[in-house]
């Protein structure tokens, strides 16, 4: 990566770039229904000059979507435009026993001093069995800082480094908030990838990382006219 000219930082190009956009809410929820912003222009395009801020704002039911996708995380394919916005599901799952889930609890990993880690795995629709380990801190309120995700054949004795394919959620830079609860800033989630034996692709494995910053506003006011949507005023009569 080049260094940026003088006098300029990592982030000012992208800065510079977020200038010729216009940013717009791409979810609204009113508790019952989210309405999705269907603006034709789309928020990466450059406006015509002068008209940055006059884009309408045109409000659609989300077909695929119901308001516990928008922080829960469950159903995250359904936010097609928010991906990243997995967050408290991640931080704080559902880790409880699962009638035909396999479920251990390790109260001292070896490998990981200071945490616990919990185990599931359930055979998977496409072979073999899925697993899933999950390393809690309990100086954090039992947050989680790392997940693994991977499939094996059924049998494999449970081994992430022996999957063809996992991935590694870690999280990063623990934060608190004036509610007192514990959440990360920064998430790293890495795709590791054994390349096939017979393919000239070099030794060992092959990883792809995306690095997902989060910022939160604990003293934003949220006035009752952001979440008006005339829509769904209208719905209701």
């Amino acid at each position: 990566m080049r260094k940026p000219p003088d006098g300029q930082g990592w982030g000012d190009p992208f800065a510079e770039q977020l200038k010729l956009c216009w940013l717009g809410p791409l979810y609204v929820c009113d508790g019952r229904t989210i309405y999705e912003n269907a603006h034709p222009v789309g928020i990466y395009q450059k406006p015509q000059p002068g008209t940055r801020d006059a884009k309408p704002t045109i409000w659609q039911h989300a077909r695929f979507a119901a308001p516990w996708d928008l922080l829960s995380g469950e159903g995250l394919g359904s936010l097609s435009g928010a991906r990243y916005v997995k967050f408290a599901s991640l931080v704080y799952p559902d880790l409880s026993p699962i009638r035909g889930w396999g479920f251990e609890y390790d109260p001292r990993p070896a490998a990981a001093p200071g945490y616990v880690l919990i185990k599931r795995s359930a055979h998977s629709t496409l072979g073999g069995v899925a697993h899933e380990w999950y390393y809690l801190d309990p100086r954090k309120g039992y947050a989680v800082v790392r997940a693994e995700l991977f499939n094996l054949a059924a049998g494999a004795p449970a081994d992430p480094k022996a999957a063809t394919t996992r991935q590694t959620i870690r999280l990063d830079d623990f934060q608190r908030s004036p509610q007192g609860f514990w959440y990360p800033s920064v998430i790293y989630d890495t795709m590791s990838r054994m390349p096939a034996v017979n393919r000239k692709v070099g030794p060992g494995v092959q990883d792809q990382t995306w690095t997902v910053h989060y910022h939160f506003d604990f003293g934003a006011a949220l006035p009752d006219s952001l979440f008006v949507v005339a829509e769904a005023s209208n719905s209701r009569k």
